[in-house]
């Protein structure tokens, strides 16, 4: 299989086709970078990442409200933020 066609995983050992995507307005094809496989385990780690980066963001909002200098703000918690808080606290 020529270069052009082969999976283009940062590891450069991956012997599988490129996966082809296709527009469903006019039809055509577009070749993507990664094969299927490849393309799967990508987009797990970045699910993975986004989940944690939410949490993350979602831990620093509760700490920051709970914090003494922040006493003017009287917002109720959101759910995930009591949800977190219930985890940690409970």
């Amino acid at each position: 299989m020529s270069d052009e066609w082969r999976c283009r995983y940062k590891t450069g050992k991956c012997d599988f086709p490129r996966a082809i995507k296709y527009n469903k307005k006019t039809g055509a094809a577009s070749l993507l970078l990664l094969c299927e496989r490849h393309r799967r385990l990508q987009n797990k780690t970045k699910k993975r990442s986004d989940t944690k980066y939410k949490h993350d963001r979602a831990m620093l909002r509760v700490l920051k409200r709970l914090s003494p200098k922040q006493v003017e703000s009287l917002e109720p918690f959101t759910p995930s933020e009591l949800e977190i808080l219930a985890y940690y606290l409970l």
